[in-house]
């Protein structure tokens, strides 16, 4: 079985499982048996690999998905397990790596995956405009607070003289 992960090909591969589950809020009522359960939506769906990479290109397989990992960037999955998950982007959440004893250019693999999504754009152009707002204010806060405590040392220089 080969997974794809952005431009890593993974021949390796021998488990791929999936954790798929919904955000449920259960409400209760007051002087009511019983309770009401809010469905907010599908959690994130994880993906877990387990696999051998193994010869020579081994280690340079091994750096490029510690690579991708450190990048913390988004990066396309491919695998026949995921057909009809609608998953599209993954970033790789964990990585372990252990050696396969008494095997040169031999190691065992598990990978973390976590799905993707990107903002919708109106929703991206009203974070980005919050945080310029949030540090506006910050900056106002900041310059406020200094020329208050100048005011507070010139007052106290002052009162000595």
């Amino acid at each position: 079985m080969t997974v794809r992960i952005g431009q890593i090909e993974l021949s390796g591969v021998q488990n791929v499982a999936t954790e798929e589950s919904r955000a449920l809020v259960e409400q209760h009522v007051p002087r009511q048996d019983g309770s009401i359960f809010q469905d907010l939506g599908r959690d994130p769906l994880t993906v877990i690999i387990d696999g051998l990479l193994f010869g020579a290109s081994a280690l340079s397989g091994l750096e490029r998905l510690r690579a991708a990992r450190r990048a913390a960037e988004p990066l396309p999955l491919a695998a026949d397990v995921l057909a009809g998950s609608e998953l599209t982007e993954v970033l790789i959440e964990d990585l372990q790596v252990r050696q396969v004893a008494g095997y040169p250019d031999r190691y065992r693999y598990t990978l973390r995956l976590r799905e993707y999504k990107r903002l919708p754009g109106p929703a991206a152009r009203i974070s980005q405009r919050l945080n310029a707002d949030v540090a506006a204010n910050a900056e106002s806060w900041a310059a406020g607070s200094l020329r208050s405590e100048e005011r507070r040392v010139g007052k106290e220089c002052r009162s000595r003289w």
